[in-house]
């Protein structure tokens, strides 16, 4: 009774969902759907990661209803966008829980049965004031399997969820341990859902509201970091066994102000991107690569064409070690654009790319993480998810600084902010002054002629 009531609610309100969402596109990709997702009724939504898979959507957030109680959901959707089913992750009474992030990975029993393993981490929030990190996992039928608490802390917590090419688990996050010092933490799981390690690391030192982590597959576990006595950046390895290899630090000639990103290429090389005051430039990227043996190969500084404020946000690599970070950049008006600078894998600078808009914009997501060449063009596609003003707008570029595709997605009088991406799907949060709502946009390339077109 439940599914069919959720089919028929989500079949009216994605014939009204184009009406809820406008949107402006420039180039030769298109919007193919925009869904609506409010399957438990009247409250405020928000989808906090979104992973797909050949023939499905699966996605987690947080529901909150009007009163304040707020609950960990999941779901999974078709690929055309018809629901398939949504689950509540259970959670003692008056105990505040949030989806934070979704893995689903695919596995092969025989040559023609494949199923979905989906993990989710959760971080709840209880009436002691203990925040938790959970990691759960569940069926491709939605039902729960197991979940394993692996950080609980008395103060606030940030934790997120990454897994090497063997399968591993990794949950990592920060807060203040018993004593009330910045600690990190760090719980490594096999797939069954058993510990293989745990394991801290604290420092009166840390920067303790600013660490990013990465792993290579499967042997090294990375974590960055700022020294805010010293003005130092740093970065921590682990190995497959948790234990302490190296802290490796480097002061630059600037002051630090925080660090955006951490990525580690196949090789091991390990990039940074940073943003440092400069009193002649004002903010400005600072982007550091480091080889296998922690040597500090190059670092370079982006200022942008007016030479204000500029901020880095994200870091991708290809398969050529070239680097792409993505931020924003101050123009003549003052106004902030995003831009995107590739760096060859020797550290000179091959292009830079600034959008110009007549609002400010700032992106939010950059995807993937790591990108493959299409072969037969050499090509491959970042795409990036911001605000521009009070809207949403999503761009894909390639490789080459050429981008084919800009859209913008809002509503008069509501703020529309990205929450999730990937390489097909936006998920998008708008908020009135009534509350908020959660939307799953499908976008991919035009059909023009007949004929695909990607570039």
């Amino acid at each position: 009774m439940e599914v069919r009531r959720m089919k028929y609610l989500n079949a009216i309100l994605q014939s009204v969902a184009w009406c809820a969402l406008f949107f402006v596109t420039c180039g030769q990709f298109e919007t193919k759907w925009v869904i609506r997702f409010d399957a438990f009724g009247p409250g405020n939504y928000l989808i906090n990661s979104i992973v797909s898979t050949k023939n499905d959507i699966y996605f987690a957030g947080t529901y909150t209803k009007h009163e304040g109680v707020s609950r960990c959901f999941l779901a999974r959707y078709s690929d055309d966008g018809k629901p398939g089913w949504h689950v509540f992750f259970p959670t003692p009474e008056k105990t505040r829980a949030h989806g934070k992030k979704l893995l689903v990975l695919s596995k092969q029993e025989e040559l023609r049965t494949r199923y979905n393993d989906i993990y989710l981490l959760v971080e709840t929030h209880d009436v002691n004031g203990l925040e938790k990190a959970i990691l759960a996992k569940y069926d491709s039928l939605g039902n729960l399997a197991w979940q394993k608490t692996a950080i609980t802390t008395g103060a606030t917590l940030t934790s997120t969820l990454l897994y090497d090419s063997d399968g591993n688990l990794y949950i990592a996050g920060w807060g203040d341990n018993k004593e009330s010092r910045p600690t990190i933490f760090i719980t490594k799981y096999s797939e069954s859902g058993a510990v293989v390690y745990s394991t801290t690391y604290y420092s009166e030192q840390f920067d303790s509201d600013n660490f990013r982590f990465d792993i290579t597959e499967p042997n090294l576990f990375v974590l960055a970091g700022l020294l805010r006595s010293t003005n130092e950046l740093f970065y921590i390895k682990y190995n497959s066994s948790g234990q302490f290899q190296k802290m490796v630090n480097h002061k630059p000639e600037s002051a630090l102000k925080t660090i955006s990103d951490l990525k580690i290429a196949p090789n091991g090389t390990i990039f940074i991107s940073a943003d440092i005051s400069n009193p002649e430039t004002s903010d400005d990227f600072l982007t550091l690569a480091f080889n296998s043996n922690d040597s500090l190969l190059w670092a370079n500084e982006y200022d942008g064409k007016a030479s204000g404020a500029d901020h880095s946000k994200a870091i991708s690599v290809d398969e050529s070690l070239n680097v792409y970070v993505t931020g924003s950049a101050a123009d003549a008006r003052g106004n902030f654009n995003i831009v995107t600078v590739k760096y060859h894998i020797s550290g000179d600078r091959l292009w830079a790319r600034e959008i110009d808009q007549n609002k400010a914009s700032n992106p939010l997501i950059m995807r993937p993480r790591y990108l493959r060449l299409d072969r037969s063009r050499k090509l491959a596609y970042l795409y990036t998810a911001g605000i521009i003003g009070s809207d949403a707008i999503i761009l894909i570029c390639n490789n080459n600084g050429v981008y084919s595709f800009q859209e913008k997605y809002g509503a008069p009088g509501t703020v529309t902010v990205p929450t999730a991406l990937t390489e097909k799907y936006v998920a998008l949060q708008r908020t009135s002054n009534t509350g908020s709502d959660a939307f799953i946009v499908k976008y991919g390339p035009s059909a023009i002629l007949g004929i695909t077109r990607w570039d």
